[in-house]
């Protein structure tokens, strides 16, 4: 009963191609090993699954050949099904926490994974054993339906692995296109498989140098988990649609890169020194992102701001300037602030209504917000007592931004911090001014009016912006001057 044809990488445990010397390759996972390990680990499997399958079905019975149709029938059905009906709801469980995330990453993002490949492909090979057991159409029907699954899970699980190891992205293809089998009759997942596989496939081909082509399969990419993402509103496949919208995200990412790469290759520059530096700028973003736990979806707004920049390096688009001293430009967010408050003491109490600006740092910083209300210097507190208009100053020190074209050797660091995250430490830095005044100024919404490019020079390791002097923002250059595009 037991058959076990191929032999078994010893690495992740997926089956090995036929050998033709001593050493054979894993096609799966890309270890090479010794033929007589990868016996010996086949011969230890087989014992194990002996054992597993003894523990549903007398041992007699396994080892001899039971011709009768019913018999084996009435095995499977009071012996074995009881136990596989577990097991595939495992199955169904395990996918479902992979297919609700994405299953497209970026090279410097970790999956974290509760399994194992080589579990999951042993515990394959230990159900597979068990199919001459399956002599009926209904057996047939729910054995098929548990070797899909198990067969997804693994080859899924095994591609997510390779992702942590940074492995070759070919490998990684190569478990999607086992998978994609597994999941024959299944259109919602067999278009997300294929569209995964065209994503790595595209990210490869930025690693080589060939932005056209990485765009090319970024936008079939894209075609399939649209129609992934129409197909999953069948109630049976909404609980990827999490996982999906993340892909669309991801995808729409490599899509951004590729654009700039080609951008940048047109120009008379190097795709590969381009992506080496943005593939270590992500890593820095990466960072971050994990730090204030953010979803991957960041990366789409990045990327953008980053084919945006190569753009107007290349002549062919703008972007947001303030003019000011400096020889690198640094993304900042350009936010109107409205506030109330009250100046004055006793009756002569007077309350005013301002409309301001201010820049909320785009790249980590230890104070992030332009102080325009002079809180820092403590000013801020002598403003309220007399007959002030204002309390920030803003629009007097902040200048209004043109668009413009840049120089090719215009040194641009791109946004680390998105749209999103500035409206926090905007909210953040005016929830310690009205705190400060006790009160004394409300704050209305505040509203991110766009991405900012400002003038500024390194001193040591801190960045100098002079046009904001008199409103500071506190930025340390750390690794990012390295990143500059």
């Amino acid at each position: 009963m037991i058959d076990l044809e191929l032999l078994r990488c010893v690495k992740c445990g997926a089956p090995l191609p036929k050998p033709e010397g001593e050493y054979v390759k894993c096609e799966y996972c890309g270890y090479v090993q010794r033929i007589v390990d990868a016996r010996q680990y086949v011969d230890k499997l087989r014992g194990e699954i002996f054992k597993w399958i003894s523990e549903m079905i007398p041992p007699a019975v396994i080892t001899s050949e039971v011709a009768d149709v019913v018999a084996r029938h009435n095995l499977f059905a009071y012996n074995v099904k009881p136990r596989l009906i577990a097991e595939n709801s495992m199955y169904r469980a395990r996918l479902s926490l992979i297919l609700s995330d994405s299953v497209i990453r970026l090279p410097q993002w970790d999956v974290k994974l509760d399994d194992n490949p080589k579990g999951a492909y042993e515990k394959l090979a230990r159900i597979e054993g068990l199919s001459p057991l399956v002599v009926v159409d209904e057996d047939r029907a729910f054995f098929s339906e548990v070797m899909g699954n198990g067969g997804l899970y693994a080859y899924l699980l095994n591609a997510l692995s390779l992702i942590n190891e940074k492995a070759d992205f070919d490998l990684i293809k190569r478990n999607l296109e086992e998978a994609l089998k597994y999941a024959e009759g299944r259109n919602a997942l067999q278009d997300r498989i294929k569209a995964a596989s065209l994503a790595y496939d595209a990210i490869n081909s930025l690693f080589n140098g060939d932005p056209k082509g990485a765009k090319m399969k970024a936008d079939e990419a894209l075609s399939y988990i649209k129609k992934s993402r129409e197909e999953a509103n069948n109630p049976e496949y909404a609980f990827m649609i999490p996982g999906i919208e993340k892909e669309i995200r991801v995808i729409e990412t490599i899509e951004n890169l590729s654009t700039a790469a080609i951008a940048y290759f047109e120009a008379g520059g190097d795709p590969n020194e381009l992506m080496a530096r943005i593939w270590k700028f992500f890593s820095i973003v990466e960072k971050f992102r994990k730090e204030i736990n953010a979803d991957i979806s960041v990366y789409r707004e990045i990327s953008q701001s980053i084919s945006d920049i190569i753009s107007a390096k290349t002549g062919k688009g703008e972007i947001e300037l303030l003019p000011g001293e400096g020889d690198i430009l640094i993304p900042m967010w350009l936010v109107s602030i409205t506030y109330t408050f009250v100046t004055g003491v006793l009756m002569a109490k007077k309350g005013k209504m301002v409309e301001d600006v201010t820049l909320v740092s785009a790249i980590p910083a230890e104070n992030s917000v332009s102080d325009v209300f002079m809180m820092r210097s403590g000013k801020l507190m002598d403003m309220l007592k007399g007959r002030e208009e204002k309390l920030s100053r803003g629009s007097e020190v902040i200048p209004e931004p043109r668009r413009s074209s840049i120089s090719w050797s215009t040194a641009v660091i791109p946004p680390v911090i998105t749209r999103e995250q500035a409206d926090r430490l905007l909210e953040d830095y005016l929830a310690e001014v009205s705190r400060r005044t006790g009160g004394k100024v409300k704050f209305g919404t505040g509203t991110v009016k766009g991405l900012v490019f400002v003038p500024a020079k390194l001193k040591g390791d801190i960045f100098d912006i002079p046009v904001l002097k008199e409103a500071p923002v506190l930025i340390k250059a750390d690794n990012l001057v390295e990143v500059a595009l």
